[in-house]
């Protein structure tokens, strides 16, 4: 919007410089008004969204703990599978001796030395 700036004299034009004035207050007023509305609106947007923030927090807090629990109960697991690792390992050296020695007879059959 382009303005025309027009010189005008103290004593010309004053009622209409006064309407104008009146009308530029009266936006003004209404301007603030709205604005008041506004940060009244957003605090109550603001608090909200600390509601569900805090709602959200404590299901997450829920989904935590159950995590932990399914933590706790895959760290025992692997402990089994830890024991059951070195129980087969000492099976391992069993094994190798029962296989050994079942080839052993195997060949001492075959040769003749039994």
């Amino acid at each position: 919007m382009s303005a025309v700036r027009k010189e005008l004299k103290m004593t010309e034009n004053v009622e209409g410089l006064e309407a104008r004035v009146v009308r530029i207050e009266t936006n003004v007023a209404h301007l603030v008004a709205q604005n008041t509305e506004i940060k009244m609106e957003l605090r109550a947007v603001n608090d909200r969204i600390d509601t569900l923030r805090d709602k959200f927090d404590e299901r997450f807090d829920k989904v935590d703990e159950k995590f932990d629990k399914v933590d706790e109960k895959f760290n025992k697991v692997d402990e089994k599978f830890v024991e059951i690792i070195e129980k087969i390992g000492d099976l391992k050296v069993w094994v190798i001796i029962v296989i050994g020695g079942g080839v052993l007879s195997i060949v001492a059959r075959a040769l003749h030395w039994i």
